[in-house]
């Protein structure tokens, strides 16, 4: 089943009876993921479940891209997808989250103590199908951190009580209607990359690998103030996604300086070039305008038209 035709069975799936169920997920010193239950009340659980269908309410126009570290979808109907055995990060979160689903009364209630408070991660809703003989589910992830509990989000909370305000000093946590991504029959949604990056600990992979890829890359690219570069992109979980995919492109050992002028000049991109000792160096500039020029220059997003002779920067590139 293509991620085209998974999504629109999952539009029938919002039409059948189904209920909803919350799980809290922590993590340990090992980065290994626990779960936790919440026990709601019906309008509350309805509530969960309607927020996540919304999320993914229309699926008439949906396009799939292929997830891609670095990539985000440049149109409001336009996903980001993969198979969820594609990835183990992503395979063992599913399986486990799918477990603790199946056995959802066996898990242990949430706490909200200060250690879980600390460790966690994410929350899923599971909708799953009270039909007869039908055994199917959804789960909708989403990030969830410590200062979703109110407190240590800097807020002060208050209640009135007649004509004075007292301090509130039960915890409480928020939740919103956002969704980051949908596990849906064998398929991965993803709404919110970085967050869905967080939740599957691909950042944490990256960061990992980071040094790798800036080996990689570093010999590669003439970039003349490259350590405040690769800083850069070590603190920006996009910046570091884009580099790690940028270091993967078999194109990138065979571009020259000559090349990467000849695109700076055609599309008239404001990054300077200075001679050192010789050699003609590009020079990375942290402006939030021009902070991403090189890292767009080095994966090819600029791109003309043989037809019309118009220039385009896209981030969806399709070999033919």
């Amino acid at each position: 089943m293509s991620a085209e035709d998974a999504f629109r069975d999952f539009d029938q799936f919002r039409k059948i009876p189904t209920r909803a169920h919350v799980l809290i997920a922590t993590e340990d010193e090992e980065e290994n993921v626990h779960f936790q239950r919440l026990t709601l009340t019906d309008p509350v659980s309805d509530e969960f479940k309607s927020d996540a269908f919304q999320a993914f309410a229309d699926s008439s126009n949906v396009k799939c891209s292929d997830y891609e570290a670095g990539y985000e979808p440049e149109e409001d109907d336009e996903l980001c997808c993969l198979r969820s055995d594609e990835s183990d990060l992503v395979k063992n979160v599913v399986a486990g989250t799918a477990d603790a689903a199946h056995n959802f009364d066996k898990v242990k209630l949430f706490s909200g103590d200060d250690k879980t408070i600390e460790s966690l991660r994410f929350y899923a809703v599971v909708v799953e199908s009270t039909k007869p003989n039908d055994s199917r589910s959804a789960l909708f992830f989403r990030s969830f951190r410590p200062t979703n509990e109110l407190a240590r989000g800097g807020w002060k909370a208050l209640v009135q009580e007649g004509d004075y305000f007292n301090r509130i000093k039960k915890k409480i946590f928020t939740f919103d209607s956002n969704v980051d991504c949908l596990v849906w029959q064998g398929h991965v949604f993803i709404k919110n990359i970085t967050e869905f990056q967080r939740i599957f600990d691909y950042y944490e992979k990256l960061q990992a690998q980071a040094q790798q890829t800036i080996a990689l890359v570093a010999p590669l690219v003439p970039i003349q103030n490259m350590p405040e570069f690769t800083g850069a992109c070590m603190n920006h979980p996009y910046m570091l996604s884009k580099l790690t995919e940028i270091s993967k492109k078999p194109y990138l050992a065979t571009v020259t300086i000559d090349d990467i002028k000849f695109t700076i000049k055609e599309f008239g991109l404001d990054v300077p070039i200075v001679n050192v000792n010789g050699k003609e160096m590009l020079v990375w500039e942290t402006s939030p305008k021009k902070r991403w020029l090189i890292l767009k220059l080095l994966d090819d997003d600029y791109l003309g038209s043989t037809m019309t002779k118009l220039k385009y920067a896209s981030r969806m590139k399709k070999p033919i």
